[in-house]
């Protein structure tokens, strides 16, 4: 029998997600500062947990890219993480097609 590793409620998926929706949020109330100490939280765990080509990653990546740009007017490191976020989606999506069978 295979079982999953087991993680902590702060590290798990639905956690992840919560603190991400949660920074949206506070951002939209006006709570700049504190959205913006939550975002990282859940890249970082996410990231260290699932890695950082992880789809999840990734989505917590580009909304902390957005919540920067929108929130915080910080142009130039929302960009520069956008990038990063191409960057790996289409070296996942170029690996993704070299692997599959040529069709004849």
């Amino acid at each position: 029998m295979v079982c999953a590793p087991s993680v902590s409620a702060k590290e798990h998926s639905a956690t992840l997600a919560c603190m991400n929706n949660l920074a949206d949020a506070l951002g939209g109330l006006g709570k700049k500062d504190e959205g913006e100490k939550l975002h990282p939280q859940s890249v970082d765990i996410s990231t260290r947990v699932l890695g950082k080509e992880h789809p999840r990653t990734l989505e917590f990546m580009a909304s902390l890219a957005t919540f920067l740009l929108e929130n915080q007017g910080k142009k130039e490191e929302a960009t520069q993480l956008r990038e990063e976020v191409k960057q790996i989606r289409l070296a996942r999506k170029t690996a993704a097609a070299n692997t599959q069978p040529a069709v004849r």
